[in-house]
């Protein structure tokens, strides 16, 4: 009677410690396909198919200082060290004549060139046919109502997206009396948001946009 409660007892711990090794196991695989996918971006390939491209990021050590309480020339000296980079494994679209494209988009709009580049590093890394997660499309990664709001017909199209992008920085840069930090905040978290707290969201993702583009403009 002992040797069967023992056995009894053995089955059911064995079978305990399977069912939780299964557990344990499919956890496991769907975190890891959590990260393989958080670790991917859509875009086009020159064929207009979709393939998936992964993504790699780089964090600079002091990414996370809170740049926002320094002093404006504290702040000059410290945005180039604390850019993060984002790198894909498709080359950015070197058929296109980006430096040419920006030159005329800051002529047009009367802004700093620099601005408009450093705006499409972070961006899009200058891949015309980027499309984010959220649904923002192209080199200036724009978002479909405001493409609307634009008139931008072709995101995809090199020339005319950054020629509608570069056109709502102008906008966003006269409605905050050419603050470029509100504008870029603005641009990546809407304006509704930056109304709504006062200055920059407390997102983490708009303040690091805001001093990567930044960072690359001082570089």
């Amino acid at each position: 009677m002992y040797v069967n409660c023992i056995c009894f007892l053995n089955i059911i711990f064995f079978s305990f410690i399977t069912t939780v090794k299964a557990e344990i196991l499919s956890y496991d695989i769907q975190v890891e396909e959590k990260n393989i996918a958080q670790k991917l971006i859509r875009v086009h390939d020159e064929t207009g198919k979709w393939v998936s491209v992964e993504k790699k990021e780089t964090h600079n050590l002091i990414e996370d200082m809170n740049v926002y309480e320094l002093s404006s020339h504290a702040r000059f000296l410290a945005l180039p060290h604390m850019v993060t980079t984002y790198n894909y494994y498709n080359n950015k679209d070197t058929n296109i004549n980006w430096e040419q494209i920006i030159k005329e988009a800051a002529h047009k709009y009367q802004i700093d060139a620099r601005l408009i580049w450093a705006v499409i590093r972070v961006e899009s890394n200058f891949i015309a046919t980027a499309i984010s997660h959220k649904g923002a499309i192209g080199a200036m990664q724009i978002m479909p109502e405001t493409q609307k709001e634009l008139g931008l017909q072709n995101p995809i199209n090199a020339k005319e997206n950054v020629f509608a992008g570069t056109k709502y920085l102008k906008q966003l840069l006269i409605t905050y009396g050419n603050n470029i930090e509100l504008a870029l905040a603005a641009y990546n978290a809407g304006a509704g948001n930056v109304k709504k707290y006062g200055g920059i969201p407390p997102y983490k993702e708009t303040q690091n946009f805001v001093k990567r583009v930044l960072g690359f403009m001082v570089q």
